[in-house]
């Protein structure tokens, strides 16, 4: 299957304004193990690329537990990648434990789309960092609610859910949980904040 770059951008605008009918379109697109693999490396690397040059162009003035990633293109890459997949299994898992349907590849397909989106915004952001930061800043923000908003509406899509504020709502359990969890065992490590 050979999307038009018309194609794709309709199909971006259709992810922000109508994310359920997105993911049901891009789940009809059958797309081969291969090509979702090949998307996923290509927005991967993308947005590692755009991380790095907007670190470089705007370096943070403050280091942060992110400026270790934002200086390593590579290990962007490595970290975005395990992202991705952990968030397709959280979907698909997750929503299998409340009766969903959808199987890993579909989740797949959805979390690399709504890279694929989140991508977008980032090249606007980017762009707009040397001419007006404040608004490239409150695009991040937008990204981050962005990201929840096709989340939720992709994953209700996958497994038939009907109410994506339910959606919303386990996601954000499943982030607290897991949030804990990491925070239980990184304790155990060693690695609490003194």
């Amino acid at each position: 299957m050979e999307l038009k770059l018309s194609e794709l951008l309709d199909l971006g605008r259709e992810s922000v304004m109508r994310p359920r009918a997105a993911a049901a379109r891009v789940l009809r697109l059958d797309l081969s193990y291969d090509a979702v693999l090949t998307a996923m490396g290509a927005v991967i690397a993308c947005s590692a690329i755009l991380g790095y040059l907007a670190n470089v162009m705007f370096p943070a003035p403050v280091q942060t537990p992110w400026s270790v990633l934002t200086g390593s293109p590579l290990l962007m890459v490595i970290v975005q990648a395990l992202g991705v997949l952990v968030t397709a299994l959280g979907m698909t898992h997750v929503g299998r434990l409340f009766g969903g349907t959808g199987g890993f590849f579909g989740a797949l397909v959805l979390t690399v789309w709504l890279e694929t989106v989140l991508l977008g915004l980032q090249v606007l952001q980017v762009a707009l960092m040397p001419l007006f930061p404040l608004f490239a800043e409150m695009l991040g923000l937008a990204g981050f609610v962005l990201f929840f908003w096709l989340l939720s509406h992709f994953t209700a899509e996958l497994h038939d859910f009907p109410s994506v504020a339910l959606v919303f709502v386990g996601t954000l359990g499943t982030l607290m949980a897991v949030a804990v969890v990491l925070s239980f065992l990184l304790a155990l490590l060693g690695f609490a904040s003194h």
